[in-house]
């Protein structure tokens, strides 16, 4: 892969993050801290209080100081894998809270669960790499990482089955759910993989998503057609020495004035054609300038 081909590969990638909210953050945020909470009421031993705990608050701050309203494609994707990465910790922590409630916790099933997860990550990521270099299909990718990962799955999953129904006293309704979490950490796993590789293409070549120019008013209503119109999004731009943050909100829109970090002036939420008609930059509006902004 060359910085050219890394660049295509981003730019096709970041075509589908064009505008982002900090509310998926959030809302995965939450979902770490019920499981921390569910591995603690299965598990109330020391050393998983004390895990739970440091985990939880990892991650609040975490999560506090690096989402913003406004996120390149980098930020982002170094955010969701750190948030990824916390939720598979807090399923691990789950899983084990919930063997040692059935009092069913085994050094072997923990290796092969484990063993799983590393090579479904690892996998994920070398095929997700040979994805971006364009040197494989991705169908081939995509369906040597299902079939090994699904074979894995199952050959662990059929083994525990058969030792534990073979036990008088085992409770099958717990071992699905231990099942299901692994599953569950497993392609969270793969998530992070491809977003690990994202990081890294980026890094490694010095490179950004660098969007293409469009015409304003479809870029408004592309904001919330894709957000169906419920979240905050932005659209960020540069024009002169100062950048520009179009925040929508429904069907409305507002613009933010920065220098550097400085916030210079907010207008209020307002109809898309009000706001690209009526706000004015060093004299013009918004929709005479758009041919000569430098999207961000």
């Amino acid at each position: 892969m060359n910085k050219e081909q890394a660049q295509i590969y981003i730019n096709n990638v970041g075509q589908k993050y064009t505008h982002f909210t900090k509310v998926p953050c959030y809302f995965l945020l939450v979902l770490v801290l019920a499981f921390l909470g569910g591995a603690v009421g299965f598990c109330r031993e020391l050393p998983m209080v004390i895990t739970v705990c440091a985990l939880a608050a990892f991650g609040v701050v975490f999560t506090v100081i690096a989402v913003k309203k406004y996120m390149s494609l980098l930020r982002f994707t170094v955010v969701y894998v750190g948030i990824l990465a916390l939720f598979s910790a807090a399923l691990i922590c789950m899983t084990y809270g919930i063997k040692y409630f059935d009092k069913s916790i085994e050094v072997w099933e923990c290796c092969v669960w484990t063993a799983v997860q590393v090579v479904v990550f690892v996998l994920s990521a070398v095929f997700t790499y040979i994805y971006a270099n364009k040197t494989k299909p991705k169908t081939i990718a995509a369906a040597a990482v299902g079939c090994t990962s699904s074979l894995a799955l199952a050959g662990a999953s059929l083994g525990r089955i058969i030792i534990r129904t073979a036990q008088p006293d085992s409770d099958t309704s717990l071992l699905i759910i231990i099942i299901l979490l692994n599953i569950c950490i497993c392609l969270l796993l793969m998530c992070e993989a491809v977003c690990a590789v994202r990081v890294y293409v980026m890094r490694k070549y010095g490179i950004g998503y660098k969007p293409e120019k469009r015409d304003v008013y479809n870029t408004c209503v592309d904001i919330s057609t894709r957000k169906n119109e419920v979240f905050t999004a932005v659209y960020g731009f540069t024009y002169g020495e100062y950048t520009f943050y179009i925040y929508a909100k429904k069907r409305y829109y507002r613009s933010d004035k920065y220098s550097g970090k400085t916030r210079m002036s907010r207008n209020k939420y307002k109809m898309a054609e009000d706001l690209l008609n009526t706000e004015k930059i060093d004299g013009k509006t918004l929709a005479e300038i758009w041919s000569m902004i430098e999207p961000i």
